[in-house]
């Protein structure tokens, strides 16, 4: 099943003060969007897969994801990222990327 973002759920309305002091109902609820998972489909999603953005609602739905997906849920280390995109977490993870290659060089002669 396909995640169905922007579904919309409403939370409370709010209470707007006049100027007299009488409270008045806000004639416009507030929204807000809410990822449903992309396995279920029943919940509000918690977790997005590395590997895909999946979103996902509990560990039973990451792991069918997992499987009917053919994912690793692994981030793929090598893929580009522009320079907006590029996190603090991404550099540290490309530096274990690089210290993984050298051992491995390393270890070849």
């Amino acid at each position: 099943m396909e995640s169905l973002v922007g579904a919309i759920v409403p939370e409370e309305k709010m209470e707007v003060e006049k100027e007299g002091g009488e409270a008045e109902a806000d004639p416009e609820p507030m929204v807000k969007d809410v990822e449903v998972c992309g396995v279920c489909g029943d919940a509000a999603a918690k977790y997005k897969c590395p590997r895909c953005a999946k979103r996902t609602c509990s560990l039973k739905c990451v792991k069918a994801h997992k499987q009917a997906d053919d994912c690793s849920g692994q981030r793929n280390r090598a893929e580009y990222r522009s320079i907006p995109e590029f996190t603090d977490q991404d550099l540290h993870s490309d530096l274990h990327f690089l210290h993984d290659v050298e051992r491995v060089a390393d270890g070849a002669h």
